[in-house]
């Protein structure tokens, strides 16, 4: 009898789990398909042909009849200016068609290797897993765009699988598991052709399984994550110094863990074949160790424009406050030493190489792109651990991670029409901004960025004004050597000698705030010129657009006007759009 009551017990719990896998599987494939405009993100262009390259001839290296295939694909589901980022491919098409390459000429992150074959500097799994959906796409005349978004939803839901059918956790902790991981940085980039979702599901899954003593399976898939984001290597060497420990320094265990993480070393050993270097994004000048700085790295966690905090308020600071506690009492005896709380600090370890990105300010969907699997290593060491807890209270804190997470996106739904945001400030910092600038004190990058929409973030762009309601100066960025700079603004040399002192900077740059100088121009006057001078770069930039352009023509045209004025007219529009939305 007891046996029947168990079998049945468990059908029904496997019944519950397939209709909750069902319901949100149908959700996140209808929202791939059907609610997400399709567009090539940040580096896109790039991933996107490299899959087109793959699903035309099987190998990595784009031509320019890749570039073509997508076009035509792409012009029988809309029209091709509609595509965010067609110029890019239309340049791309050019620079894969020209046959006088040399070694690591370049252009959109693609490269030339020495027998002329063009490779991108992101290695192209990814891209080869998106090649399926590619191929539907093509049969049904979808835009090929929409094949990424297929694959994202498609990897969520395997994710999910694991989640709910392999798991210690009771029927209603899975399920509420399965929900907290929808309701992740996983929601935010489903729309991506960039390999967010790639890398928080498997570095989900390689921390299931690494939780539950599948430490094995574990490092292998933690290892085919690293092929597309390489700090993960911080991760294999957690789980690597686990497995040793455990198993002993044995020839059979460390050429185990060596088979399992062997994915790890494909990438650089790909990139020195072809270009003789392990690594062609540090070689392009886009990692630094200058800008390891602690704004940077505190940032990385509490930055109320991209930090991990805007993505798991709640569950970041119960993570704090469980390995905090552990710590507390491990010294008085209360708390057994465990292995796995040491995770914290490799988690900082890998923080220290992501912030030697020298863009900070890069494309994201609410929070920084390497937020999203740094969130998905904290989401589940912590279940892990509040599933330790008394039974009753471990259930309550369950319930408590899913509503904050529910109430967390909802937040977020209303600010992020287009799920990406990384030149605009979020609704707290600009509270911040305005009432009590000295309380945000972000990277300068952040700061520039979003104040100016402007990605120049060099010396030149000195100074930054933040002005609210376009009339009071707040806070400015400054940079070492443009403080002179200040003079134009009505800024006195004394006042000037006076500030020099007191500036605090971080990678040459220094904060200003309301209350700390005087100056005898108004905010009103400096937002004048400043609007000026951006008005000259957005009619530059109206200018060096070919399509934009042929547009202007066509209106100028039509309404009696002169080119050079309808150029004007377009840029004020321009204008005046932003100036609504600040």
């Amino acid at each position: 009898m007891q046996k029947d009551t168990n079998t049945l017990s468990k059908k029904r719990e496997t019944i519950i789990k397939s209709i909750a896998l069902l319901i949100i599987g149908v959700f996140l494939l209808a929202k791939s398909i059907n609610h997400i405009e399709p567009y090539a993100t940040g580096d896109g262009p790039e991933y996107v042909l490299t899959t087109e390259a793959i699903y035309n001839h099987f190998t990595p290296d784009l031509r320019d009849t890749d570039s073509k295939s997508f076009k035509t694909d792409y012009k029988k589901a809309q029209n091709w200016e509609k595509n965010y980022k067609y110029e890019t491919f239309d340049d791309l098409e050019r620079f894969f068609a020209n046959k006088e390459l040399k070694f690591l000429d370049h252009s959109g992150g693609i490269y030339a290797d020495r027998s002329g074959k063009k490779y991108g500097y992101h290695f192209f799994f990814y891209s080869a897993l998106n090649v399926p959906a590619r191929w539907i796409a093509h049969l049904v005349d979808a835009n090929p765009l929409r094949c990424f978004q297929v694959t994202n939803a498609v990897f969520i839901i395997i994710t999910l699988f694991f989640l709910l059918f392999y798991t210690r956790f009771s029927l209603w902790k899975s399920v509420l598991t399965a929900l907290i991981f929808t309701f992740s940085t996983a929601y935010w980039h489903l729309g991506w052709t960039h390999p967010e979702v790639y890398t928080i599901c498997l570095v989900t899954l390689g921390f299931w399984f690494y939780f539950q003593e599948r430490f094995y399976v574990a490092i292998l898939l933690i290892a085919i994550a690293s092929l597309q984001n390489q700090p993960l290597f911080v991760m294999l060497a957690f789980m690597c110094l686990r497995v040793v420990y455990l198993n002993g320094f044995k020839i059979k265990n460390i050429l185990k863990i060596a088979l399992y993480g062997s994915p790890f070393i494909i990438p650089p050993l790909f990139y020195l074949i072809h270009f003789g270097t392990t690594n062609l994004i540090k070689d392009a000048g886009f990692l630094s160790t200058d800008f390891i700085t602690f704004t940077r790295i505190f940032g990385f966690y509490f930055d109320i424009n991209q930090g991990v905090i805007l993505a798991i308020p709640f569950l970041l600071f119960a993570y704090i406050f469980f390995v905090l506690r552990k710590f507390i009492l491990i010294p008085f005896k209360k708390e057994n030493f465990e292995y796995n709380y040491l995770l914290p600090l490799f988690i900082i370890a890998m923080t220290f190489i992501v912030c030697t990105m020298v863009n900070w300010n890069h494309g994201q969907a609410i929070v920084n792109r390497y937020a999203t699997w740094f969130s998905a290593i904290i989401i589940v060491h912590l279940l892990f651990i509040a599933e330790k807890t008394e039974s009753v209270r471990s259930l309550v804190i369950f319930n408590y991670f899913f509503l904050t997470q529910a109430f967390t996106i909802l937040y977020h739904e209303q600010f992020n029409v287009n799920d990406w945001s990384q030149d605009e400030h979020r609704p707290i910092a600009k509270w911040l901004l305005e009432t009590h600038p000295e309380l945000y004190n972000p990277d300068p990058q952040i700061f520039i960025v979003r104040t100016t929409r402007n990605y120049n973030t060099g010396p030149d762009v000195s100074p930054v004004f933040y002005i609210k309601d376009f009339s009071i100066v707040t806070k400015i960025a400054v940079y070492k050597d443009k403080v002179d700079g200040l003079l134009q603004y009505g800024f006195s040399k004394d006042e000037l000698e006076r500030i020099k002192p007191k500036l605090k900077f971080v990678n040459g740059w220094a904060y200003l705030n309301k209350g700390e100088f005087k100056t005898s121009m108004t905010g009103g006057e400096i937002y004048v010129g400043i609007r000026n001078n951006k008005l000259k770069i957005i009619e530059t930039r109206i200018r060096t657009s070919s399509a934009w352009m042929k547009q202007i023509e066509e209106k100028a045209k039509g309404w009696g006007k002169t080119v050079e004025e309808v150029i004007y007219m377009d840029a004020e529009y321009i204008m005046k759009e932003e100036e609504k939305q600040r």
